[in-house]
């Protein structure tokens, strides 16, 4: 099996395989997406501001917001839920993992300031609309099987109040971006044309392959396999008989249209410079050996402004919010009183994040 750097986080999110090894679904890549960036695990942006603190905490504090400490206890709770929840996986090398710890640690320090400046703006998240969204995702994700979803939980030692205090933070932020940001100004069809105008290179669509995979635990086996479809063997056959794929098999491998994005960077490289119907590979990636075909070529094109309107309106408006956003947060984290511990200091504190994301 192949797949896309998102593919890891969809599967412990879900807490079940990803529909695909080698795609996700676009909507669920959406719903990863902006889950991470609620955390802003290294999405800050805005004006950098320096600032000088020297953290006077007590030993075993992480942080603090205020008179609110964070133990390093509890920021490994934090870290774990976000391995749990969103498939974030602490990085193994001494400088990635440095940059991370400080990076989550202003993660946790930020969720905390939002829950408080919610509170100050009167947003309040009962516990039941918390619990109503955790079991639209355990029917979702686990067939309402709740006993399921617990033991998942515990063997990462994480609690469903944790869950569900998470979801209420999510939502909390969530509102108060909406508070803060309703008088932003909304775009009309004139700005989108106008943008659309200066960005044409840019409102293209990609070119898209319907793919036919294959994938093999060994090397040797999969140029076998290549060897047969390359002498016309049925490739469809060939996926049902030796693909390890179960999300494809019984579909003859097939992979759907798909752009170069969706797929594992390698593979989509051999995939996109392959000639239609001609046999590519053997492929490694990070979960088998791939062998594939190109079954249809569909070439990128100028998208026309009907179809993009809407789209580029809702771009407008946001970056409007974020605009607001943006200054309004920044601000509010010069005034805030947030210390960290040495090792747990960012780089740049007082950055403001992207827009939180909720349901």
């Amino acid at each position: 099996m192949s797949g896309i750097s998102l593919a890891t986080a969809a599967r412990r999110l879900t807490g079940t395989m990803a529909t695909h090894p080698l795609l996700i679904p676009e909507s669920r890549r959406l719903k990863i997406i902006a889950a991470v960036a609620l955390l802003v695990i290294g999405s800050g942006v805005g004006t950098y501001l320096v600032v000088d603190r020297v953290a006077s905490l007590p030993d075993g504090t992480a942080l603090s917001i205020g008179d609110k400490m964070v133990t390093e206890e509890q920021f490994q709770q934090r870290v774990k839920l976000l391995e749990t929840l969103y498939g974030v996986q602490p990085p193994t090398s001494p400088v990635k993992a440095d940059r991370f710890r400080r990076d989550t640690a202003k993660a946790v320090a930020l969720s905390e300031l939002l829950v408080d400046l919610a509170q100050e703006n009167g947003i309040v998240i009962a516990d039941k609309a918390a619990s109503d969204q955790l079991g639209t995702m355990v029917n979702e994700q686990y067939n309402g099987d709740r006993s399921m979803f617990r033991r998942q939980l515990s063997a990462r030692g994480i609690s469903e109040r944790q869950v569900i205090d998470e979801i209420k933070r999510q939502k909390a932020s969530a509102r108060l971006f909406a508070t803060i940001t309703k008088r932003a100004k909304t775009a009309t069809a004139a700005d989108a044309r106008e943008y659309y105008e200066r960005h044409k290179n840019d409102m293209r669509s990609p070119e898209r392959r319907e793919i036919v995979n294959i994938v093999t635990s060994y090397r040797g086996q999969a140029e076998q396999v290549a060897q047969q479809a390359r002498s016309g063997v049925n490739f469809g056959k060939l996926a049902q008989r030796y693909s390890i794929d179960g999300s494809t098999r019984s579909h003859g491998g097939r992979l759907g249209m798909v752009s170069a994005d969706q797929l594992a960077s390698g593979y989509a490289k051999v995939a996109f410079e392959s000639s239609p119907y001609s046999v590519f590979g053997p492929v490694k990636t990070p979960h088998g050996w791939n062998i594939g075909t190109v079954v249809k070529v569909q070439k990128a094109s100028l998208l026309p402004f009907s179809r993009v309107k809407d789209t580029l309106m809702a771009k407008l408006t946001n970056d409007a919010k974020m605009r607001l956003w943006s200054g309004w947060l920044t601000q509010r984290l010069r005034e805030a009183e947030i210390e960290y511990a040495p090792r747990y200091q960012p780089s740049n504190p007082d950055a403001a994040p992207g827009a939180p994301s909720g349901r």
